[in-house]
């Protein structure tokens, strides 16, 4: 009898008929719902129940926290309170920030997989995210906004979302292209629940997650979208989160040009706030405090902020709503944003988690409320015509600092019902978003990804290029020679033209550098070839590949060394050749693999793939 090798659990036992008829049953039922042409759809529109009814919890959720550690009527929300108690906003803030802080230690400690969120995963990972990472970095947010961090919730509706669709996913194997177009469809959820846009949603998945706008991506996040906002209207009822519907007037031409110093100005603004959480960041780092600690710190900046304006508490949608009244004088509107500024930079600096997505809008909102109040003075602008500066002013900086221009389009324009500013708010969107590609050339979704060293600027799949190792597609046919053989000898089995390179190994197969042929027949040679060995000549050692490499580090070191071959070998501290790969080889490979990707995007092959999928990212 031969003993299995299988980990115990992954397959059915002969003494236990019934173990034998579930796993065959789990099989089969696996094997058809791959194998269902519209399942990644059909999958969307389930899973988006699940993600509108997890939204609206933690949305009530979150009301109840603030009300009980801030003391808050019902029905209003902490950016919107007139008065808290003074030693409320004196102890909640560190005192949960200490709290949040160790709960999140522990939690590292009880598991210890870092959390990938929806971009992340998408560009990185082929869509694979964790469900219980992505649960520990909502409870990590939940703690944070009870804390009264100036940061959103949307970061942990998108992450559940995603974790929840990516998760059954992978339960099901789906291939690489699926998991990326469920993880798109799971955030797309979650945000169009949380702000009930649906279209704002939609465009989140394709821009910020997915990456590209593609026909077989319409059906899973549209079916995702529809479902989520359903039930979340079926829990919550429905109500449009800034109410404009009054407002129904049409810009003179005369205002477009405002419209585009506004998205200069949230352009040069939502750098600078970009720039301040980094530089927050680094010196809290810098400073030695334990991470523990930091909230507690943070939160004390928070108590001192939030005793001047309790506003720069919470994400900021109740003072959304009296920045759009145009009630407030230009003097507490400057304040208010330069608070709100300095309670989110901080937050996110010292580690509270949660995004900027609901505080850009506040922010931007009170951005071209200013600017509104400002040509105020000299020009007689009625309420409504002051409150399509503010409009501009949320997508304009909504797009300065998350990235997403159609998304901030949408989500200005769905979340007051102000269509006829849809002109003016694309005006401010796309100067905002020009400015800030061409000059800094992040947003704060990519930006936080360049500061830990990971080079994406999007949600394009380039995690692929990992995959595709030297390994994969280098030759295990070596040629090469003994370090201690002759020159003599050398000659006569590689005349002058037999080849370009060849490479020197010990005895013990190590690589000693290469050996290049032409001058290994210099005349100046001819009198020690005798005694001379090719070890004595073998240049460039420090220059190998090792099998773990993906082609496009292979890539940059044919570059670096301008050569056309290189040497594979096992390690970079065990130099023992076990291939070579030539430049043109590679090139080759990566450009039909790109080739591959970009059909595959276009919906040109098949959408629904029959693979077992890559195996998930060690972190």
């Amino acid at each position: 009898m031969i003993a299995s090798s299988q980990t115990p659990g992954t397959v059915p036992s002969a003494k236990n008929p019934f173990a034998n008829r579930f796993f065959s049953w789990r099989v089969w039922l696996r094997h058809t719902l791959r194998n269902i042409p519209v399942m990644v759809p059909l999958l969307s529109a389930v899973l988006g129940v699940v993600a509108g009814g997890a939204v609206a919890g933690l949305h009530e959720l979150t009301k109840e926290l603030h009300r009980v550690d801030f003391g808050l009527p019902p029905h209003v929300s902490l950016s919107e309170a007139t008065s808290v108690e003074w030693w409320r906003l004196a102890i909640i803030p560190p005192v949960v920030g200490l709290l949040t802080g160790i709960g999140m230690l522990v939690m590292h400690k009880l598991w210890p997989e870092e959390t990938v969120d929806p971009i992340e995963a998408n560009a990185l990972f082929g869509g694979r995210t964790g469900f219980w990472s992505s649960v520990r970095l909502v409870v990590a947010t939940l703690g944070s906004n009870a804390a009264g961090a100036s940061v959103g919730m949307e970061a942990a509706y998108s992450q559940i979302g995603s974790g929840i669709f990516s998760s059954v996913g992978q339960k099901l194997r789906l291939g690489r292209s699926d998991l990326r177009l469920l993880t798109a469809a799971g955030a797309a959820g979650g945000i169009a629940a949380a702000f009930n846009a649906p279209l704002a949603g939609a465009f989140y998945g394709f821009e910020l997650v997915l990456g590209s706008y593609t026909i077989p991506a319409l059906a899973p996040i549209g079916l995702s979208v529809v479902t989520a906002i359903l039930t979340l209207r079926g829990l919550l009822g429905y109500e449009r989160m800034f109410p404009l519907d009054s407002l129904h007037t049409h810009p003179h031409p005369l205002e477009y040009a405002v419209f585009v110093f506004i998205g200069l100005l949230a352009g040069i603004v939502g750098i600078q706030i970009m720039r301040l959480v980094s530089l927050i960041d680094r010196t809290t780092r810098a400073s030695g405090i334990p991470s523990w600690l930091r909230l507690a710190v943070g939160g004390v900046v928070l108590a001192i902020l939030a005793e001047i304006a309790v506003q720069a508490l919470g994400s900021g949608h109740g003072a959304m709503r009296g920045v759009l009244t145009m009630t407030w004088p230009l003097t507490t509107l400057l304040l208010f944003l330069a608070i709100k500024i300095l309670a989110s930079t901080t937050s996110l600096g010292v580690g509270f988690r949660g995004g900027l997505f609901s505080t850009s809008l506040v922010m931007g909102g009170l951005l071209g409320a200013i600017v509104a109040k400002i040509f105020a003075l000299f020009l007689p602008l009625s309420v409504p015509g002051m409150q399509t500066f503010a409009m501009v002013g949320m997508g304009s900086m909504g797009t300065a600092v998350i990235g997403a221009p159609m998304t901030m389009i949408t989500l200005a324009i769905e979340t007051t019902g102000a269509y006829s500013m849809t002109f003016g708010v694309l005006t401010g969107v796309v100067v905002a978003s020009l400015f800030v590609r061409s000059t800094f050339g992040f947003s704060f979704a990519t930006w936080r990804f360049h500061l830990r060293g990971i080079a994406i600027r999007g949600a394009h799949d380039v995690g692929w290029v990992a995959d595709l190792t030297v390994r994969r597609i280098m030759r295990r046919d070596i040629q090469s020679v003994s370090g201690d053989l002759p020159l003599a000898k050398f000659r006569e089995m590689y005349p002058p033209g037999s080849a370009d390179r060849v490479f020197v190994a010990d005895s013990g197969g190590h690589y000693m550098g290469a050996v290049d042929v032409t001058a290994a027949h210099d005349r100046a040679l001819d009198d020690d070839a005798a005694v001379t060995v090719v070890a004595d000549l073998a240049r460039g050692r420090q220059w190998v590949l090792t099998g773990e490499e993906s082609v496009r580090s292979a890539l940059s070191r044919f570059s670096a060394a301008d050569l056309h071959t290189l040497p594979v070998v096992d390690s970079t501290t065990d130099l023992r050749l076990t291939g070579s790969l030539t430049e043109t080889h590679a090139l080759r490979r990566y450009s039909a693999e790109m080739e591959r990707r970009r059909d595959d995007e276009l919906g040109e092959r098949r959408v629904f793939s029959d693979s077992d999928g890559d195996p998930q990212p060690s972190r």
